[in-house]
């Protein structure tokens, strides 16, 4: 057995486990399970696709980046969105988990959305969709449940989580095999999307941490090409330092509560995440002992 074959059947195995844990979650928000809905919610929250998305470029290479670069796209457009409308969110005393900004579109179905709609669009694998399907309807009736959205909000974070991936896919052929300025341009429009948001609204903090981590990979993805030739696969161990490095400033986001230090600790986040796995390839590769 190759182990292409094995890398495959262990991918297969892995997203039919997925599938049926978003399942299992999907069908206990329907019936009421609170706590259930907390789960499903946090798993479309942006801490869980901050750590899913530098795991997938850490190991995947430039595949997890194009995840990444969307993820940026479609919150900071999901954020100004939100200010522009200003839609109201149910009454706060109804509320049964916290929640931030206004209501529509919502920034958890959204960003959700987006994941599986460009990982789909990258592999065309109906098992992805099928485990994307899942996982996406149970973050919407989760937020519904919980009492922070109305309906139509998670309806509209699945349209804008839809169509930006789409969008962007479609640039993405037009502008041939190399990617790379589409990339940066992607990011650009994300920190101009995001700034416009904090103009309009200073205290939507989530809106900081999302500044600081598309002004940390748009430094990366400048930087990077002086030093490396291109965003490729590494090996496993560059990939694991990598990941284990930039993920230790999530936690400082988690503990930081002033917005400044979210915008700081976000920017090193995203720098650390994008090129620590590529220049230790890269170190790594000149200090290679030349065998004669």
């Amino acid at each position: 057995m190759s182990s292409m074959y094995k890398v495959e059947v262990a991918s297969r195995a892995s997203l039919g486990i997925l599938a049926l844990i978003f399942l299992y979650l999907l069908v206990s928000c329907i019936v009421g399970s609170r706590l259930i809905c907390r789960v499903a919610s946090f798993v479309g929250s942006e801490y869980f696709f901050i750590v899913v998305g530098l795991l997938l470029y850490n190991l995947a290479g430039r595949s997890g980046l194009r995840v990444i670069v969307v993820l940026l796209l479609v919150a900071s457009v999901t954020g100004l969105l939100k200010v522009l409308i200003e839609s109201p969110r149910p009454p706060v005393e109804e509320w049964l988990v916290s929640a931030s900004g206004p209501g529509f579109p919502s920034g958890h179905t959204s960003i959700t959305t987006s994941f599986w709609a460009i990982l789909y669009l990258e592999t065309g694998s109906r098992l992805v969709l099928a485990t994307g399907v899942f996982h996406i309807a149970g973050v919407a009736v989760s937020r519904v449940v919980l009492r922070v959205h109305y309906p139509i909000d998670v309806v509209g974070g699945i349209i804008v989580g839809t169509a930006l991936p789409l969008f962007y896919k479609l640039l993405q052929k037009r502008s041939g095999r190399s990617s790379t300025r589409l990339e940066q341009y992607a990011v650009i429009a994300s920190i101009f999307s995001t700034l416009s948001s904090l103009a309009i609204q200073t205290d939507y903090y989530s809106l900081w941490m999302l500044l600081g981590l598309a002004t940390g990979i748009l430094l990366g993805l400048l930087i990077l090409p002086r030093y490396t030739p291109s965003v490729y696969m590494w090996r496993l161990r560059y990939g694991v330092v990598g990941f284990s490095a930039s993920s230790t400033f999530i936690a400082i986001l988690l503990l930081a509560e002033n917005p400044y230090y979210w915008l700081v600790a976000s920017v090193l986040l995203g720098y650390l995440g994008i090129c620590i796995a590529p220049l230790l390839e890269r170190l790594g590769t000149r200090h290679k002992p030349v065998v004669s």
